[in-house]
């Protein structure tokens, strides 16, 4: 993945040197990274329905018209990046089918891994809207970054592909809208319900969840998997007025 404006420090010419960066500017820039959001990247030809690809570290996210696909590589397993057809099979196809009652939803709340990992292999965890519509995601807020997919055959590779902040999922139920967004902290997904519209109709599926377990007193959900926890944090509910 690219980054751009590049970060960095000094230039080159043709026969002479590049300039270093000195410990204390390379801390500078890793620490400017870690505070960027993962970009959400187009997928033209992932294949498995996936319209949009978000990769943190080792864990890989495709946004499809049903909801999203997390692939998590365990210490042994293949790194999704350089694999990302099977990664994307992995987390839909293979996903475990247990545990897989609708939970109530929640407008919004970043999901992030948290503990020691209990398997080496990979796990696939596959969130969907119970009785969506379903919905190509609509891209906002395009970033500078752009992607090159350097995955088969030569004539098969992609470059220059654009990235963005955020998907819009347009009335997948009546009157609602949803939006995943990137941020450091990790995906943030909400819900915009228009007047009039019923937001107990909001029901989210976990299918590849071990088990499902609200945590804070209704503010946090862990997301138990073969490879540890994600958990989704910020959970709320509010309501726009005139008075803000």
């Amino acid at each position: 993945r690219s980054r751009a404006p590049s970060a960095g420090g000094g230039s080159s010419t043709p026969g002479q040197p590049r300039a270093e960066l000195s410990a204390a500017e390379r801390e500078r820039v890793t620490r400017a990274l870690e505070r960027m959001a993962p970009a959400i990247a187009a997928a033209p030809g992932l294949g498995g329905g996936a319209h949009f690809a978000i990769r943190d570290g080792r864990v890989s996210a495709f946004l499809t018209d049903s909801g999203f696909a997390l692939a998590l590589a365990g210490p042994a397993a293949e790194d999704p990046a350089r694999s990302p057809g099977r990664a994307l099979d992995q987390a839909t196809d293979k996903a475990p089918d247990h545990a897989t009652t609708p939970t109530t939803a929640h407008p919004h709340g970043p999901a992030r891994a948290a503990g020691a990992p209990a398997s080496r292999g990979g796990w696939g965890l596959h969130w969907t809207l119970s009785g969506a519509r379903k919905v190509a995601p609509r891209p906002a807020g395009e970033r500078p970054d752009r992607v090159n997919y350097f995955v088969g055959k030569e004539d098969t590779w992609k470059t220059g592909i654009p990235t963005y902040s955020r998907v819009h999922y347009d009335e997948v139920y009546p009157g609602i809208e949803m939006r995943i967004e990137s941020r450091p902290a990790g995906l943030e997904y909400r819900f915009d319900v228009a007047p009039g519209a019923d937001p107990h109709s909001i029901e989210m599926h976990y299918a590849g969840a071990s088990a499902l377990t609200v945590v804070a007193g209704g503010a946090a959900l862990e997301i138990e998997t073969g490879l540890g926890v994600l958990r989704e944090d910020g959970l709320a509910c509010y309501q726009d007025t005139a008075a803000g």
